[in-house]
């Protein structure tokens, strides 16, 4: 099942991969991107955001791929898309977090 993501939870999705140390500050800024758009979007728009060389945009997509965070499909040229329910489960994970904290 796909979670839609609504535009006003924009900051929380931002917040949870700010929060989420498993990603690298790479990763981190190529989901926050990712996270802005609705559709698949190519390599050059992201690495044109981002304005970060191919070699390091690779490394940092190689492991988001690995981890299950971006989806990536063949249209003429590659383009990548953020996985929804694994962003969901950060986001679960980021808000528990929060409670707990705020409780003590």
């Amino acid at each position: 099942m796909r979670v839609k993501i609504r535009m006003d939870d924009k900051e929380i999705i931002k917040s949870a991969i700010d929060n989420y140390s498993v990603f690298s500050t790479g990763q981190k800024q190529i989901l926050k991107i990712l996270s802005d758009f609705d559709a698949p979007i190519p390599i050059d728009i992201i690495q044109s955001v981002a304005q970060v060389s191919k070699q390091s945009f690779n490394f940092s997509i190689q492991g988001l791929l690995k981890l299950g965070f971006v989806f990536r499909q063949k249209h003429r040229v590659y383009v990548y898309q953020i996985n929804r329910d694994k962003i969901e489960e950060i986001i679960n994970i980021y808000k528990k977090q929060k409670k707990l904290t705020n409780n003590t």
